[in-house]
């Protein structure tokens, strides 16, 4: 037969029926969901979800969960159980406080695909569940995303959920879609691009990671004296990290006036401070290096796509128009970024690209096009080591850390250029108009306080929740009407203009960010025992450390 003139046909007809039978036997394999998106309906805002944690080691788990490994569970979401579920922990700093805590209410990260392929809820292949440790109002992510949306930008879809741990009551809990590819495949479609979430391996060497070593950071401190215009340090000088090694410290008086870390709440040092922080990484910031791809680890180290070489160059071509500032059109996705800076700058985020630490945003690219997605806004409001009246008053043309001088390049081509500048107002102004704070506030709290109430393992009592969200309320009001007065020309926008007239700025006396919840978890106001931290500062008083930080420093 193999001489046969039809053997090369019936060959190829074999051939296309087995991959056909293939690719139907691979279809019908695939859970339900895995292509399709129809997940928003868990992150509908007019009701609280449930989730129930199927682990019968539950106990054993808790005791392992800060290495951040994933483990198997079976998960009951809103009634639908899906096996097999990737789970772990999450978290940075707040991971080590809650394990300073005792308390076993960690954040969650659920990857549904981890230990079955191309297992989906519907399409969301990644999942957080924040336990909201730093946020006292429980609403800081919800509004800012809420707000990005109002503009256009493709932000995480969030909501609330009530988790339960085999049947048993856990906690409230923040939900957050992953942005991963289901995100992807919600806000661009199938001819999406690549994404990038920039992050530096220096947090964790300075004690930002998982294992929180305080005394490596306050070392980095001392050894750059230069970059902390209003640390006050006299009384350990001769000190550097080497001293601190294995010893206790006194933080009593160490911050001087008492202001604030920074020094009347603004970062000094700018994009220095940020790059020395980070160990010089420069990619953090989005500046143009040179063409070697190996020189931004920052952001390729942490590609969430699979990209190739060419996607790579693509990138690195479009830092350096960014850098110059030209062909911004094709360079930028302009819209888009410009919304993103409105709302983000808006919020006061210093836990960010704009701030001192340069990260929690993702980059996205498409046809050599940059834009930006938001991430984490927990920390939003000043409520990252910023006093009231800077955290009121934040400069729009040069929010936080940036100082107009190339450092922050995704931002500054914005202020750099009359017309962009003010499509930038034209947006933050349509936000303004938009958000009605007080109304989503209001209609949030009527929603989650039973839950709040409920919650067996919450970080504040119902009445610091209720005194959270009348202070957020004031905050917004404050911060809104600063805003349109430098929209207006009424307060400068710039530092330098603030700096001359502060006569000008919106009063903040009786504001005070801790009531939204802070970095310090509730230790600088009393939320937390600060006897919890003893064994990493000697007993020298870690609330200490905060003193006038969030409040009001008028003179």
């Amino acid at each position: 037969m193999s001489g046969s003139r039809y053997f090369p046909a019936i060959v190829a007809a074999v051939t296309a029926l087995a991959i056909l039978l293939t690719l139907g036997f691979w279809a019908l394999a695939v859970p339900a969901g895995a292509g399709e998106i129809g997940y928003e309906s868990f992150f509908d805002p007019s009701r609280v979800h449930s989730i129930d944690i199927r682990m019968p080691d539950w106990e054993s788990f808790l005791r392992g969960a800060g290495s951040e490994e994933y483990a198997a569970c079976d998960l009951v979401i809103d009634g639908e159980t899906l096996h097999s579920v990737g789970f772990r922990a999450k978290g940075n700093g707040s991971l080590f406080a809650v394990n300073m805590m005792g308390s076993p209410r960690m954040s969650w990260k659920i990857e549904f695909d981890r230990f079955i392929d191309r297992q989906s809820y519907h399409g969301l292949d990644k999942l957080c569940l924040n336990n909201l440790v730093e946020d006292s109002t429980y609403m800081k992510d919800l509004l800012a995303y809420r707000a990005m949306a109002a503009l256009g930008v493709p932000a995480p879809l969030c909501s609330y959920v009530f988790v339960t741990v085999n049947g048993e009551d856990f906690g409230l809990y923040q939900a957050v879609e992953g942005v991963e590819d289901g995100f992807l495949r919600r806000n661009f479609g199938a001819e999406r691009g690549q994404l990038y979430k920039p992050e530096s391996a220096a947090l964790e060497e300075l004690g930002i990671g998982g294992e929180f070593r305080l005394f490596r950071l306050l070392g980095w401190a001392l050894d750059h004296r230069a970059l902390f215009e209003g640390l006050d340090l006299s009384a350990y000088e001769g000190m550097s990290s080497a001293d601190l090694s294995g010893a206790a410290f006194d933080f009593e008086d160490m911050y001087g006036d008492g202001g604030s870390f920074f020094g009347g709440g603004e970062l000094t040092g700018g994009g220095e401070l940020t790059a020395s922080l980070l160990g010089g990484s420069e990619d953090l910031l989005l500046r143009y290096i040179d063409d070697r791809p190996a020189s931004y680890p920052c952001i390729f180290n942490m590609a969430k796509t699979r990209g190739s070489y060419r996607d790579r160059m693509r990138l690195i071509a479009a830092l350096e128009r960014l850098g110059r500032r030209e062909d911004l059109t094709r360079t930028v996705d302009a819209e888009r970024v410009i919304a993103y800076f409105a709302a983000h700058n808006f919020f006061v985020n210093s836990d960010s690209y704009t701030g001192m630490s340069a990260h929690n945003y993702y980059l996205y690219e498409h046809d050599g096009q940059l834009s930006l997605i938001p991430w984490d806004y927990n920390l939003a409001c000043g409520t990252m080591l910023m006093t009231a009246r800077y955290a009121v008053n934040d400069p729009i043309d040069e929010p936080m850390a940036v100082r107009s001088d190339g450092g922050h390049p995704m931002f500054e081509w914005i202020t750099a250029d009359e017309a962009w500048k003010a499509r930038y107002y034209e947006r933050l102004g349509e936000l303004l108009d938009a958000m009605d704070f007080d109304a989503l506030i209001d209609e949030t709290a009527a929603l989650i306080r039973p839950y709040v109430e409920r919650d067996p393992t919450k970080f504040v009592t119902l009445r610091e929740f209720d005194e959270g969200l009348a202070m957020m309320k004031r905050y917004l009001r404050l911060r809104e009407q600063s805003v349109r007065g430098q929209l207006a020309g009424r307060i400068p926008a710039d530092k330098a203009g603030q700096e001359a007239h502060p006569e000008l700025l919106v009063g903040t006396e009786g504001l005070d960010l801790h009531a939204l919840g802070d970095v310090t978890m509730g230790i600088a106001d009393g939320r937390q025992d600060p006897s919890l931290f003893d064994a990493l500062q000697g007993g020298g008083g870690l609330a200490g450390l905060f003193t006038g930080y969030g409040k009001d420093d008028s003179k």
